[in-house]
């Protein structure tokens, strides 16, 4: 949207200007992104430029988009993200930006060498340490209401509430 303005201003004057839009630039490191174990997709966040040389920032100078990111991209289509300037910012008028990207699957763990399942529930009700020795080995279990963690010679048990 470069263009020219010719104005005239008060004593006849004819007053001449050239203009560009505020371009921006964006650039990815690193690559190819793993994709995360929750099925979010792939989500690299570039490093965004004004025409000035300025870092950006996402959501007060511009909006981040993502396509094609939720597989992993061997042998198909390349992921992208667009960068998108938002609305009454000095660079509201520049282009978007599309950067391509790969996606990887994460690799899986071989039994015994990646990290134990996570606790999803708990027991409902205040906590309070107890001691007693648990055993050997790093087993978690839950016991009517009680958490048993063998090995580090500490447990959680229920609280009793007295009147």
């Amino acid at each position: 949207m470069p263009g020219d303005a010719v104005t005239l201003v008060a004593g006849g004057q004819r007053l001449f200007a050239q203009w560009e839009v505020n371009e921006i630039s964006a650039a990815l490191a690193g690559g190819p992104f793993v994709l995360p174990a929750d099925g979010s997709g792939a989500r690299p966040r570039p490093t965004v430029l004004g025409w000035d040389g300025r870092v950006l920032s996402e959501g007060v100078d511009y909006e981040l988009s993502w396509a094609d990111n939720l597989a992993p991209t061997a042998g198909g289509p390349r992921a992208t993200v667009t960068v998108t300037p938002l609305p009454g910012t000095e660079h509201a008028l520049a282009r978007p930006v599309t950067l391509e990207f790969d996606v990887v699957a994460a690799p899986v763990p071989a039994p015994g060498q990646g990290p134990e399942p996570a606790l999803t529930t708990a027991p409902a009700g205040p906590m309070t340490p107890s001691t007693g020795d648990a055993g050997p080995g790093a087993v978690v279990a839950f016991l009517g209401g009680a958490i048993a963690v063998a090995g580090c010679g500490v447990g959680l048990r229920r609280r009793r509430r007295t009147r």
